[in-house]
């Protein structure tokens, strides 16, 4: 078999070059900020020596993206089939969606950035397949959870949305720069999250219910008698009820909006 030309071993280098390139152009301008001629001028090279590499800008988007999704797909998927409990799984999974935007700061901003565009690409197939296929995965750790009453019962799917929308909308107000650590607001956003989750362990009693009425429909004889007389058990003048009225108080009208 003979072995590759200097050229053909350089393909690898360049490209990741490119992606490196790419990736610091697409965080500072937007991936639509972004031409193709600034890319070739950043790797010191002609713009048409770019399809060497890449046939479009779209299909360099999704080649910088699709590994990082692959890994949290492949990622989250471990979690799900390990032996934890419910709760834990849940922990383990936000964790690792925080920890793989630590690791992969850049790609999975743009990731989050450049939703919208994907999905009105001629790509948008392969990105709502790779979305949908993350999103299942949670679902069915909050669906198995949910079964074995260790999460409050409610639509797993929504609950999946409520948890990724929650992680990923911190990725747009979290500043390293803040007095919070990356690592506390992992951890605090985590626990969080599965608190509101998790099945309420039992209702508080009131510390001091109303007590019931011994008498709710005025039928003792001393009402009865002060009803004949018009005043009150105590004796004090009754006030009369107006034509019309409800004895809660309410007009006919009182269910009309």
């Amino acid at each position: 078999m003979p072995s590759p030309t200097p050229r053909r071993r350089a393909l690898p280098a360049r490209l990741e070059e490119l992606f490196t390139i790419a990736l610091r152009l697409i965080s500072e301008k937007g991936f639509r900020g972004v031409t193709m001629r600034d890319l070739a001028q950043s790797m010191g090279i002609k713009e048409p020596s770019l399809y060497n590499y890449i046939s479009e800008k779209d299909e360099l988007l999704v080649r910088l993206l699709r590994p990082h999704i692959r890994r949290l797909c492949v990622s989250a998927q471990a979690i799900v089939d390990s032996e934890q409990p419910g709760p834990a799984k849940l922990r383990a999974f936000i964790r690792n969606h925080m920890e793989q935007y630590r690791t992969h700061h850049l790609p999975l901003t743009i990731l989050f950035q450049e939703k919208v565009y994907l999905l009105n690409s001629k790509h948008r197939a392969w990105y709502r397949t790779s979305s949908r296929r993350y999103e299942e995965i949670l679902q069915r750790l909050l669906r198995d959870g949910m079964a074995r009453g260790e999460f409050v019962e409610d639509d797993p799917r929504l609950c999946a949305y409520l948890v990724l929308g929650a992680c990923n909308s911190s990725l747009s107000w979290y500043r390293s720069e803040g007095s919070l650590s990356l690592e506390r607001m992992i951890t605090r956003f985590t626990e969080t999250l599965v608190r509101g989750l998790l099945p309420a362990t039992g209702m508080p009693e009131a510390a001091h219910p109303p007590a019931a009425s011994s008498d709710p429909a005025g039928t003792s004889p001393r009402r009865r008698a002060a009803r004949r007389r018009g005043t009150t058990a105590s004796g004090a003048p009754a006030r009369r009820r107006r034509p019309g009225r409800a004895a809660g108080g309410q007009g006919d009208d009182a269910g009309a909006a």
